[in-house]
């Protein structure tokens, strides 16, 4: 198996094997220049050989008499760009990687050819039925001055990592058929983040009881972080109160009766919090004023009543802001 690897890939010759590394046996010899070989569960194995000087790109089979096929078929593998009718669509332009996938087909990334609508694309062979039966066209994600060079999967094989020539990292997800773009990474790279930093602007430390208020998005991602109960159901719980508070709501609060007040999240903070507790505040408390933006912004006031007292003789801390959300998730950057 190592020389059948070694010599599909470099098509080298029986002395300049021996030479490179005495012991390997030459089984077969290749006339054109094979860029990678596949291996198959089943033990198939299948080239991809990409152009030389004359010839198109293609893709075969490897058979146990050493011959090859054109695989899947003649059809795939007959692109002819001087032919007006031939489809780059439905042929290999410019085959720059391939591998098994982990469900079991054979992947093919046809880097295609800068201005040839549908060129570029992301071939699934189905070894069972030996035809293809997947296929994803790249144009619409790639950059006009780059193109597709290879292809990963993840464990389900519902998701492809495609790198780019230009040097990006492109995600495809293989049910949708869609570009996995930036603000689908919103939740890791910004509202997770900020739920981070409220248990950290809390003091949080492993163990400890926390209450969350809100539940919007951060509130809900600050939920998953630990496991939050409503007030009542704290203090039944914790009678002494929870050690960390965490706001996710801000100055937009409302009461039980939906009448907006502003200061209602943060003295029941300081009422459910325990001795020596901490409170982390990442709802907005910012006063904005009424602009075309926010035209009830100066229903807002920029202060508001706080039980001082409570807080002075709990040993209360609180820490509040905006959250910079690089340094829990550098890539949001």
């Amino acid at each position: 198996m190592v020389a059948d690897l070694f010599v599909a890939l470099l098509g080298l010759s029986t002395p300049l094997v021996s030479a490179v590394a005495p012991g390997l046996e030459l089984t077969c010899s290749l006339n054109r220049a094979t860029q990678g070989i596949s291996i198959s569960s089943d033990g198939r194995k299948f080239l991809s050989q990409r152009y030389s000087t004359s010839d198109p790109p293609q893709a075969v089979e490897l058979l146990n008499d050493n011959s090859t096929r054109l695989y899947p078929n003649v059809a795939w593998n007959s692109y002819n760009s001087s032919n007006p009718n031939s489809n780059p669509r439905r042929t290999f332009v410019s085959i720059d990687g391939a591998r098994i996938g982990p469900d079991g087909r054979y992947w093919l990334v046809d880097g295609g050819s800068q201005g040839v609508n549908g060129s570029s694309k992301l071939v699934g062979v189905n070894l069972t039925t030996d035809a293809v039966d997947k296929l994803y066209y790249l144009d619409s994600i790639i950059a006009s001055s780059s193109s597709i060079d290879d292809v990963r999967f993840n464990a389900a094989g519902d998701v492809a990592y495609l790198s780019d020539t230009a040097g990006a990292l492109l995600v495809l997800n293989m049910t949708t058929g869609k570009n996995i773009l930036d603000n689908d990474y919103l939740l890791v790279g910004d509202i997770f983040a900020t739920a981070w930093a409220g248990l950290d602007f809390s003091g949080f430390e492993t163990g400890d009881s926390v209450a969350v208020f809100g539940s919007s998005p951060v509130g809900l991602l600050a939920a998953l972080c630990h496991t939050p109960r409503g007030i009542r159901s704290i203090l039944d719980y914790e009678p002494k109160g929870v050690k960390r508070s965490i706001d996710c709501i801000g100055y937009e609060a409302v009461n039980a009766d939906l009448k907006h007040e502003q200061n209602i999240v943060i003295n029941s903070m300081v009422s459910v919090t325990a001795q020596g507790g901490g409170i982390g505040l990442i709802g907005w408390f910012t006063a904005p004023g009424s602009s075309s933006g926010t035209p009830r912004g100066s229903t807002m006031s920029p202060t508001i009543e706080f039980p001082i007292s409570d807080f002075f003789d709990k040993g209360l801390s609180m820490r509040s802001g905006a959250v910079d959300v690089l340094p829990s998730a550098p890539g949001a950057g």
